[in-house]
Protein backbone atom coordinates (compact mmCIF):
# COMPACT_ATOMS: atom_id res chain seq x y z
CA UNK A 1 0.00 0.00 0.00
CA UNK A 2 1.37 3.09 -0.89
CA UNK A 3 -0.49 6.54 0.71
CA UNK A 4 0.46 9.83 -0.75
CA UNK A 5 -0.56 12.67 1.26
CA UNK A 6 -0.54 16.69 0.31
CA UNK A 7 -1.37 19.39 2.50
CA UNK A 8 -1.26 23.40 1.08
CA UNK A 9 -1.35 26.51 3.62
CA UNK A 10 -0.88 29.99 2.28
CA UNK A 11 0.88 28.48 -0.07
CA UNK A 12 3.17 26.16 1.54
CA UNK A 13 3.21 22.55 0.05
CA UNK A 14 4.06 19.02 1.98
CA UNK A 15 4.17 16.30 0.58
CA UNK A 16 4.51 12.61 2.55
CA UNK A 17 4.67 8.75 1.13
CA UNK A 18 4.40 5.52 3.58
CA UNK A 19 5.02 2.17 2.36
CA UNK A 20 3.73 -0.86 4.60
CA UNK A 21 5.16 -3.82 1.59
CA UNK A 22 1.46 -5.33 1.11
CA UNK A 23 -0.40 -5.36 -2.04
CA UNK A 24 -1.70 -2.18 -3.29
CA UNK A 25 -5.28 -2.10 -2.61
CA UNK A 26 -8.25 0.99 -3.31
CA UNK A 27 -7.82 3.19 0.14
CA UNK A 28 -11.36 3.67 1.77
CA UNK A 29 -10.65 7.19 2.42
CA UNK A 30 -8.50 9.90 0.81
CA UNK A 31 -5.29 10.84 2.05
CA UNK A 32 -7.09 14.66 2.61
CA UNK A 33 -9.91 13.33 4.47
CA UNK A 34 -7.51 11.21 6.65
CA UNK A 35 -5.51 13.44 7.08
CA UNK A 36 -8.65 15.77 8.12
CA UNK A 37 -9.98 12.90 10.82
CA UNK A 38 -6.67 13.00 12.32
CA UNK A 39 -6.33 16.28 12.72
CA UNK A 40 -9.42 17.32 14.54
CA UNK A 41 -9.89 13.93 16.52
CA UNK A 42 -6.25 14.35 18.28
CA UNK A 43 -6.26 14.93 22.28
CA UNK A 44 -3.56 16.95 21.98
CA UNK A 45 -3.69 20.87 20.30
CA UNK A 46 -2.30 20.93 16.59
CA UNK A 47 -1.52 24.11 14.92
CA UNK A 48 0.16 26.71 12.21
CA UNK A 49 1.30 29.72 11.74
CA UNK A 50 2.55 31.80 9.06
CA UNK A 51 5.68 33.57 9.11
CA UNK A 52 3.98 36.76 10.78
CA UNK A 53 2.79 34.61 13.45
CA UNK A 54 -0.38 34.61 12.07
CA UNK A 55 -2.69 31.11 12.60
CA UNK A 56 -3.37 29.38 9.69
CA UNK A 57 -5.13 26.41 10.78
CA UNK A 58 -6.11 24.91 14.67
CA UNK A 59 -8.02 21.54 15.63
CA UNK A 60 -10.46 22.15 18.16
CA UNK A 61 -8.12 20.60 20.72
CA UNK A 62 -6.24 23.72 20.33
CA UNK A 63 -9.67 26.15 19.97
CA UNK A 64 -10.65 24.72 23.77
CA UNK A 65 -7.55 25.67 25.02
CA UNK A 66 -8.00 29.51 24.14
CA UNK A 67 -11.91 29.30 24.59
CA UNK A 68 -12.92 30.29 21.43
CA UNK A 69 -14.21 28.69 17.70
CA UNK A 70 -12.09 28.00 15.12
CA UNK A 71 -13.37 30.67 12.98
CA UNK A 72 -11.93 33.18 15.29
CA UNK A 73 -9.01 32.05 15.84
CA UNK A 74 -7.61 31.57 12.47
CA UNK A 75 -5.64 35.14 11.47
CA UNK A 76 -5.43 35.92 15.01
CA UNK A 77 -1.71 36.63 16.89
CA UNK A 78 -0.87 35.88 20.22
CA UNK A 79 -0.90 39.33 20.93
CA UNK A 80 -4.43 39.09 20.40
CA UNK A 81 -5.07 36.43 22.66
CA UNK A 82 -2.56 36.62 25.13
CA UNK A 83 -0.84 38.54 28.18
CA UNK A 84 2.22 40.13 26.92
CA UNK A 85 4.28 38.50 29.20
CA UNK A 86 3.48 35.27 27.90
CA UNK A 87 3.49 36.42 24.29
CA UNK A 88 6.94 37.69 24.02
CA UNK A 89 8.17 33.99 25.15
CA UNK A 90 5.95 32.28 22.66
CA UNK A 91 7.39 35.09 20.01
CA UNK A 92 10.67 34.16 21.06
CA UNK A 93 10.47 30.38 20.72
CA UNK A 94 8.64 30.84 17.53
CA UNK A 95 11.52 33.31 15.71
CA UNK A 96 13.97 30.14 16.28
CA UNK A 97 11.30 28.06 14.41
CA UNK A 98 11.51 30.35 11.75
CA UNK A 99 15.19 30.24 11.91
CA UNK A 100 15.11 26.29 10.73
CA UNK A 101 15.48 24.84 14.14
CA UNK A 102 12.89 22.61 15.36
CA UNK A 103 12.26 22.97 19.36
CA UNK A 104 10.80 21.37 22.61
CA UNK A 105 9.57 23.14 25.45
CA UNK A 106 7.54 23.26 28.68
CA UNK A 107 5.28 26.21 28.66
CA UNK A 108 3.09 27.06 31.39
CA UNK A 109 -0.46 29.37 31.54
CA UNK A 110 -3.34 29.86 33.19
CA UNK A 111 -6.87 29.11 31.71
CA UNK A 112 -10.01 30.52 33.50
CA UNK A 113 -7.89 30.86 36.42
CA UNK A 114 -6.66 27.50 36.53
CA UNK A 115 -2.76 26.77 35.65
CA UNK A 116 -2.05 24.38 33.26
CA UNK A 117 1.36 23.30 32.10
CA UNK A 118 2.06 22.11 28.01
CA UNK A 119 4.77 20.58 26.84
CA UNK A 120 5.03 22.18 23.00
CA UNK A 121 6.82 21.07 20.06
CA UNK A 122 7.02 23.49 16.66
CA UNK A 123 8.84 22.63 13.51
CA UNK A 124 9.38 24.44 10.52
CA UNK A 125 7.30 24.23 7.48
CA UNK A 126 8.35 24.50 3.94
CA UNK A 127 6.73 25.65 0.85
CA UNK A 128 6.95 24.72 -3.09
CA UNK A 129 10.30 26.65 -3.25
CA UNK A 130 12.16 24.94 -0.05
CA UNK A 131 11.81 27.99 2.01
CA UNK A 132 10.11 28.24 5.42
CA UNK A 133 6.93 29.45 5.54
CA UNK A 134 5.44 28.80 8.77
CA UNK A 135 5.34 26.36 11.40
CA UNK A 136 3.91 23.51 12.91
CA UNK A 137 2.92 22.77 16.47
CA UNK A 138 1.48 20.31 19.04
CA UNK A 139 0.72 21.02 22.53
CA UNK A 140 0.05 18.06 25.14
CA UNK A 141 -1.53 19.17 28.51
CA UNK A 142 0.75 17.55 31.26
CA UNK A 143 -0.34 19.26 34.30
CA UNK A 144 -1.37 16.07 35.80
CA UNK A 145 1.66 14.24 34.90
CA UNK A 146 3.56 17.15 36.44
CA UNK A 147 1.42 17.25 39.37
CA UNK A 148 2.05 13.18 39.98
CA UNK A 149 5.73 13.69 39.43
CA UNK A 150 6.01 16.66 41.98
CA UNK A 151 4.19 14.55 44.62
CA UNK A 152 6.30 11.71 43.86
CA UNK A 153 9.11 13.60 44.39
CA UNK A 154 8.04 15.01 47.26
CA UNK A 155 7.00 12.29 49.17
CA UNK A 156 10.41 10.38 48.22
CA UNK A 157 12.13 12.98 49.18
CA UNK A 158 10.23 13.21 52.85
CA UNK A 159 11.09 9.46 53.21
CA UNK A 160 14.69 10.06 52.78
CA UNK A 161 14.76 12.93 55.29
CA UNK A 162 12.91 11.36 57.65
CA UNK A 163 14.52 7.90 57.26
CA UNK A 164 18.08 10.74 58.40
CA UNK A 165 15.88 11.65 60.88
CA UNK A 166 15.28 8.10 62.27
CA UNK A 167 19.04 7.24 62.44
CA UNK A 168 20.17 10.45 64.15
CA UNK A 169 17.45 9.90 66.61
CA UNK A 170 18.74 6.47 67.44
CA UNK A 171 22.01 7.50 67.65
CA UNK A 172 20.95 10.28 70.28
CA UNK A 173 19.24 7.50 72.36
CA UNK A 174 22.35 5.84 72.80
CA UNK A 175 23.80 9.36 73.91
CA UNK A 176 20.59 9.59 76.15
CA UNK A 177 21.29 6.68 77.93
CA UNK A 178 24.62 7.05 78.79
CA UNK A 179 23.67 10.52 80.44
CA UNK A 180 20.82 8.58 82.47
CA UNK A 181 22.78 6.23 83.49
CA UNK A 182 25.68 8.25 84.92
CA UNK A 183 23.30 10.34 86.40
CA UNK A 184 21.34 7.76 88.11
CA UNK A 185 24.66 6.24 89.79
CA UNK A 186 25.55 9.78 90.95
CA UNK A 187 22.34 10.31 92.35
CA UNK A 188 23.05 7.09 94.39
CA UNK A 189 26.15 8.44 96.41
CA UNK A 190 24.19 11.92 97.21
CA UNK A 191 21.71 12.17 100.17
CA UNK A 192 17.77 12.78 99.00
CA UNK A 193 16.51 16.70 98.84
CA UNK A 194 20.43 18.25 98.63
CA UNK A 195 21.03 20.47 96.07
CA UNK A 196 22.95 18.42 93.98
CA UNK A 197 20.56 15.50 94.06
CA UNK A 198 17.86 17.97 93.07
CA UNK A 199 19.66 19.16 90.01
CA UNK A 200 20.87 15.88 88.88
CA UNK A 201 17.25 15.04 89.09
CA UNK A 202 16.18 17.42 86.76
CA UNK A 203 18.91 16.06 84.24
CA UNK A 204 17.26 13.08 84.69
CA UNK A 205 13.58 14.64 83.67
CA UNK A 206 15.62 16.65 80.69
CA UNK A 207 16.88 12.94 79.64
CA UNK A 208 13.40 11.88 80.12
CA UNK A 209 11.67 14.21 77.92
CA UNK A 210 14.66 14.07 75.33
CA UNK A 211 14.03 9.94 74.65
CA UNK A 212 10.23 10.87 74.38
CA UNK A 213 11.37 12.64 71.54
CA UNK A 214 13.77 10.64 69.57
CA UNK A 215 10.82 7.83 70.05
CA UNK A 216 8.37 9.72 68.55
CA UNK A 217 11.21 10.18 65.52
CA UNK A 218 12.27 6.72 65.83
CA UNK A 219 8.25 5.60 65.10
CA UNK A 220 8.83 7.14 62.04
CA UNK A 221 10.37 4.04 60.94
CA UNK A 222 9.40 1.52 62.98
CA UNK A 223 5.45 1.25 63.64
CA UNK A 224 3.86 -0.90 66.58
CA UNK A 225 0.85 -2.76 65.37
CA UNK A 226 0.02 -3.64 68.46
CA UNK A 227 -0.59 0.00 69.90
CA UNK A 228 -3.04 0.53 67.34
CA UNK A 229 -7.16 0.12 68.27
CA UNK A 230 -10.45 0.64 66.84
CA UNK A 231 -11.74 4.12 68.14
CA UNK A 232 -14.57 6.18 67.00
CA UNK A 233 -12.51 9.68 65.13
CA UNK A 234 -15.29 11.75 66.49
CA UNK A 235 -14.78 10.49 70.53
CA UNK A 236 -10.79 11.82 69.28
CA UNK A 237 -11.74 15.23 67.81
CA UNK A 238 -14.37 16.17 70.79
CA UNK A 239 -12.01 15.35 73.38
CA UNK A 240 -8.95 17.14 72.00
CA UNK A 241 -11.16 20.07 71.67
CA UNK A 242 -12.20 19.98 74.96
CA UNK A 243 -8.36 20.12 75.79
CA UNK A 244 -7.67 22.59 73.55
CA UNK A 245 -10.66 25.40 74.81
CA UNK A 246 -9.08 25.01 78.35
CA UNK A 247 -5.54 25.58 77.10
CA UNK A 248 -5.28 28.38 74.36
CA UNK A 249 -6.33 31.66 75.88
CA UNK A 250 -10.01 33.32 75.81
CA UNK A 251 -9.09 34.78 72.19
CA UNK A 252 -8.86 32.09 70.18
CA UNK A 253 -12.26 29.97 69.60
CA UNK A 254 -12.25 26.36 69.30
CA UNK A 255 -15.22 24.68 67.77
CA UNK A 256 -16.30 21.54 66.43
CA UNK A 257 -18.49 21.03 63.28
CA UNK A 258 -19.73 17.54 61.20
CA UNK A 259 -19.93 14.49 62.63
CA UNK A 260 -19.42 10.99 61.67
CA UNK A 261 -19.13 7.70 63.58
CA UNK A 262 -16.23 5.98 61.79
CA UNK A 263 -14.11 4.09 63.41
CA UNK A 264 -10.20 4.58 62.61
CA UNK A 265 -7.69 1.75 63.68
CA UNK A 266 -4.88 3.90 65.18
CA UNK A 267 -1.95 4.43 68.12
CA UNK A 268 -4.01 7.01 69.61
CA UNK A 269 -1.68 8.32 71.50
CA UNK A 270 0.42 9.29 68.59
CA UNK A 271 -2.09 10.47 66.27
CA UNK A 272 -3.84 12.77 69.35
CA UNK A 273 -0.37 14.33 69.24
CA UNK A 274 -0.22 14.78 65.60
CA UNK A 275 -3.85 16.65 65.67
CA UNK A 276 -2.50 18.46 68.65
CA UNK A 277 0.57 19.86 67.08
CA UNK A 278 -1.40 20.50 63.57
CA UNK A 279 -3.61 23.16 66.17
CA UNK A 280 -1.00 24.55 68.00
CA UNK A 281 1.05 25.97 64.62
CA UNK A 282 -3.09 27.12 63.94
CA UNK A 283 -3.00 29.23 67.40
CA UNK A 284 0.53 30.52 66.71
CA UNK A 285 -0.32 31.88 63.36
CA UNK A 286 -3.05 34.05 65.27
CA UNK A 287 -1.07 35.86 67.95
CA UNK A 288 -4.22 38.38 67.86
CA UNK A 289 -6.78 35.49 68.30
CA UNK A 290 -9.21 34.28 65.71
CA UNK A 291 -11.60 31.11 64.85
CA UNK A 292 -9.83 27.29 65.18
CA UNK A 293 -12.22 25.08 63.70
CA UNK A 294 -12.25 21.36 63.36
CA UNK A 295 -14.78 20.41 60.86
CA UNK A 296 -15.04 15.76 60.81
CA UNK A 297 -16.67 13.87 58.32
CA UNK A 298 -16.43 11.23 56.40
CA UNK A 299 -15.84 11.24 52.42
CA UNK A 300 -14.62 8.55 49.86
CA UNK A 301 -11.01 9.07 47.71
CA UNK A 302 -11.29 7.79 44.27
CA UNK A 303 -8.16 6.37 42.54
CA UNK A 304 -7.55 9.86 40.93
CA UNK A 305 -7.95 11.87 44.17
CA UNK A 306 -5.30 9.04 45.67
CA UNK A 307 -2.62 10.22 43.34
CA UNK A 308 -2.04 13.47 45.02
CA UNK A 309 -0.72 11.29 47.84
CA UNK A 310 1.39 8.65 46.60
CA UNK A 311 1.00 6.64 49.47
CA UNK A 312 -2.53 6.36 49.88
CA UNK A 313 -5.38 3.61 48.73
CA UNK A 314 -8.78 4.63 47.60
CA UNK A 315 -11.85 3.55 49.76
CA UNK A 316 -13.32 5.38 52.83
CA UNK A 317 -11.85 7.88 54.95
CA UNK A 318 -13.05 10.08 57.91
CA UNK A 319 -11.67 13.72 57.07
CA UNK A 320 -11.00 16.46 60.08
CA UNK A 321 -10.46 19.59 58.66
CA UNK A 322 -8.72 22.20 60.75
CA UNK A 323 -8.66 25.46 59.77
CA UNK A 324 -7.61 28.40 61.20
CA UNK A 325 -7.66 32.38 60.78
CA UNK A 326 -4.40 33.45 60.87
CA UNK A 327 -1.84 35.04 59.05
CA UNK A 328 -1.39 32.00 56.35
CA UNK A 329 2.05 30.99 54.50
CA UNK A 330 3.50 31.88 51.42
CA UNK A 331 4.09 29.10 48.88
CA UNK A 332 8.05 29.10 49.18
CA UNK A 333 6.83 28.53 52.84
CA UNK A 334 3.76 26.12 52.20
CA UNK A 335 6.21 23.65 49.70
CA UNK A 336 8.93 23.02 52.61
CA UNK A 337 6.98 22.78 55.86
CA UNK A 338 7.12 18.42 55.77
CA UNK A 339 10.91 18.84 55.72
CA UNK A 340 12.19 17.78 59.06
CA UNK A 341 14.46 20.94 60.70
CA UNK A 342 12.85 23.41 58.35
CA UNK A 343 11.54 26.13 60.41
CA UNK A 344 10.18 29.45 59.01
CA UNK A 345 11.31 31.44 61.50
CA UNK A 346 15.47 30.35 61.72
CA UNK A 347 15.24 32.52 65.55
CA UNK A 348 12.91 29.60 66.43
CA UNK A 349 13.94 27.59 69.38
CA UNK A 350 11.57 25.10 67.70
CA UNK A 351 13.41 22.26 66.26
CA UNK A 352 11.39 22.08 63.14
CA UNK A 353 10.53 18.70 63.38
CA UNK A 354 7.17 18.80 64.52
CA UNK A 355 4.87 18.87 61.01
CA UNK A 356 6.83 16.13 59.33
CA UNK A 357 6.41 13.90 62.42
CA UNK A 358 2.85 14.59 61.63
CA UNK A 359 3.44 13.49 58.14
CA UNK A 360 5.74 10.37 59.26
CA UNK A 361 2.60 9.34 61.72
CA UNK A 362 -0.44 9.82 59.53
CA UNK A 363 1.85 7.93 56.43
CA UNK A 364 2.08 4.83 58.65
CA UNK A 365 -1.87 4.67 59.86
CA UNK A 366 -2.59 4.53 56.03
CA UNK A 367 -3.58 8.44 56.18
CA UNK A 368 -2.62 11.69 54.27
CA UNK A 369 -2.47 15.61 54.90
CA UNK A 370 -3.02 18.12 52.82
CA UNK A 371 -2.56 22.04 53.27
CA UNK A 372 -4.01 24.92 51.54
CA UNK A 373 -2.51 28.48 52.79
CA UNK A 374 -3.17 31.92 51.67
CA UNK A 375 -1.55 34.89 53.00
CA UNK A 376 -3.38 36.73 55.21
CA UNK A 377 -6.63 34.93 54.81
CA UNK A 378 -5.32 31.55 57.23
CA UNK A 379 -4.55 28.11 56.35
CA UNK A 380 -6.50 24.88 55.98
CA UNK A 381 -5.19 21.21 57.05
CA UNK A 382 -6.88 18.27 55.44
CA UNK A 383 -6.00 15.46 57.29
CA UNK A 384 -7.35 11.61 56.17
CA UNK A 385 -7.78 8.29 58.29
CA UNK A 386 -8.80 5.06 56.71
CA UNK A 387 -11.81 3.86 57.71
CA UNK A 388 -12.13 0.51 59.44
CA UNK A 389 -15.26 0.45 60.98
CA UNK A 390 -18.86 1.93 62.12
CA UNK A 391 -20.19 2.73 65.58
CA UNK A 392 -22.58 -0.31 66.67
CA UNK A 393 -20.83 -3.14 63.82
CA UNK A 394 -20.44 -6.64 65.41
Amino acid sequence: MVLNTKIHHNGAHHEGVLHDGAAETPAPFSSRELLRAIFQCAADAIFTKDTDGRYTSANKACCNIFGITQEELIGKKDCDLLPAKLVEAIEKSDRKVFGGESIRLYDNRSIGGKEYTFHIAKVPMLDGNGDIGGLCGIARDVTEQKRIEANLFDALRSEALMDLSADIAHEFNNIIFGITSYTTMAKMNLSEGTQAWNDLNEILKATEQAGTFTGRLMSLRYKAPERLKKIPMEEVVHGMANLLGRAFPPCCRVTVTGGSDSLVSIDREQVEWALRNICINARDAMPEGGDLTLEIGDTELTEEQVEAFSHVLPGPYCKLVIRDTGTGMPPEVLNRIFEPFFKRDPGSERTGLGLSLVYGILKEHGGAIRVESTVGSGTEVEVFLPVTGRRGDS
